[in-house]
């Protein structure tokens, strides 16, 4: 029975060997297939970068959104993180219940065409999902009162994930930048859920500004500027620059528009966004109310 028992054992680590190596085999195996990849989108980006032609440029851009598309399909893509490309930002929410994927091309016009994907990755299910980002900012009229999805997206570059959870649904606030032409520029605090079969939806009523509740805000200004949109954690507000035309005639052309000095912002409270105006950020004390 010893005997047994010994040759009963080394059948059970030998197999458990095997089963490692293939293991490591087969990770070694989609690392290198999305390193090889990655290769080839980075190549493809700096050929855009070369390129003058709006039609070439979208070609090579719908070779590196198929790339995309292929590497998003396979589940061990949501922990790759590529990092060699420069022009494609990649961002998770505080939980990791999901990433963003995206990038822009500029067009010879000075404006920009937006893409990207959302990978989502339920820890309890480990189910994983990945959807494509469809720009269609053109088609959206009054942005600041629709609910948008991952087919209808109001594209722009994702730099911030915030979680709030109410008493109905968990909200991801995402803020971002959004170049529009050679003379305007967005800035855009966002509002990210999922319905109940687990798709992407874009905008929610919860932004309470002068007595109007809104899908989202968008700050438009000067190209040429620079508005500062962060979320601050003393103060635990989104705040930012008040925006101001440089001149009085200017009032309503917002590409004439820029920082005043001033700032405003947003609290969480009672499941909205809520505006508070001239905050101040010397010292972490209440918003003016």
């Amino acid at each position: 029975m010893l005997l047994q028992d010994k040759l009963l054992t080394l059948k059970v680590i030998f197999y458990s060997l095997i089963f490692t190596v293939e293991t490591l085999f087969a990770q070694t195996s989609t690392i290198g297939h999305f390193k090889a990849n990655e290769d080839s989108i980075k190549s493809l980006f700096q050929t855009i970068s070369l390129t003058r032609s709006d039609p070439e440029k979208l070609t090579l851009n719908q070779k590196i959104d198929s790339l995309f598309a292929r590497i998003v399909r396979q589940p061990a893509s949501f922990e790759y993180s590529f990092d060699s490309i420069r022009t494609v930002g990649h961002i998770y929410s505080p939980d990791r219940a999901f990433r963003i994927l995206n990038w822009n091309i500029p067009l010879e016009d000075g404006t920009y065409k937006y893409f990207g994907y959302i990978q989502t990755l339920n820890s309890k299910t480990n189910i994983y999902r990945s959807f494509r980002l469809n720009d269609l900012k053109e088609e959206i009229t009054v942005p600041e009162n629709k609910e948008l999805d991952a087919n209808k997206w109001y594209g722009a570059l994702y730099y911030s994930i915030l979680k709030q959870n109410s008493d109905r649904n968990t909200y991801y606030t995402l803020l971002a930048l959004q170049y529009c032409n050679l003379n305007l520029s967005k800035k855009i605090i966002e509002v990210l859920t999922f319905n109940e079969t687990g798709k992407p939806v874009f905008g929610a009523p919860i932004f309470q500004m002068d007595n109007q509740f809104k899908y989202r805000i968008i700050f438009q200004y000067a190209a040429q500027a620079s508005m500062n949109l962060r979320y601050d954690k003393k103060l635990k507000m989104i705040v930012f620059d008040h925006l101001s035309p440089f001149e009085q005639r200017y009032t309503g052309e917002y590409e004439y528009y820029g920082p005043d000095l001033s700032f405003d912002g947003f609290e969480f409270k009672n499941n909205l966004w809520v505006f508070h105006s001239n905050i101040d950020l010397r010292q972490p004390a209440e918003p003016n109310r």
